[in-house]
């Protein structure tokens, strides 16, 4: 890949994963768990790697600097809010460990939009993606005020809260990449799991290639 993003890379993982029944993070495909296979994806790609997470404990052996939740049991939003306050890097790179297919490709193409955006964020048939995303560090004090009125969803921080108020930029992935294996490669990197049932479907098909 070259000489790697100046941004840092965040591994969202630790949520309680109600539908899956138990930690996605640790899921196994083709030998690997998907939090083995994110970060290795993150560390080629990015300068810094995090792992972000509710309690550090189960997360501390696997070679990068974990980012406990500063406001426990807020989700992602608190993810962000922790990981952002200690990056050494203006832009971050935010993505949650359920996406098996993460790709380092997507990951630098998608870093080619921040200009000087705040938020850049990926969409495919018309779902945005907010955390296979880039964020600016210039998003932390809307992100505190949210949480201190414990507004806690992304989605509507950026679409109808205090995020809204800032730079943003969605990519249309169909639209405004036009190389088509390059939009294959975002689609499927932007794949993610929730079941017990989905899990088993993907690598089943894995299997079978």
């Amino acid at each position: 890949m070259g000489e790697k993003l100046a941004c840092t890379g965040v591994l969202l993982v630790g949520g309680e994963s109600r539908r899956m029944g138990r930690n996605k993070a640790f899921l196994e495909i083709e030998g690997q768990t998907l939090l083995e296979r994110s970060l290795q994806v993150l560390d080629r790609v990015c300068a810094e790697v995090f792992i972000s997470c509710r309690e550090n404990t189960m997360y501390q052996d696997f070679g990068f600097k974990t980012i406990p939740d500063l406001i426990k049991g807020q989700g992602p939003m608190a993810g962000l809010y922790a990981a952002l306050q200690q990056a050494n890097y203006e832009y971050m790179f935010i993505v949650a460990c359920d996406m098996p297919f993460l790709n380092a490709e997507a990951i630098t193409c998608l870093h080619g939009f921040c200009e000087d955006y705040d938020i850049i964020l990926p969409s495919v048939s018309g779902k945005v993606h907010t955390l296979h995303a880039y964020y600016h560090k210039r998003i932390l004090p809307f992100i505190e005020r949210d949480l201190k009125a414990n507004k806690l969803s992304i989605n509507r921080a950026i679409f109808g809260g205090s995020l809204n108020e800032l730079n943003k930029r969605v990519i249309a992935i169909e639209k405004e990449i036009v190389d088509p294996r390059m939009q294959n490669i975002f689609i499927k990197s932007l794949v993610n799991v929730n079941t017990p049932q989905e899990w088993e479907s993907m690598v089943e098909k894995v299997k079978t290639k």
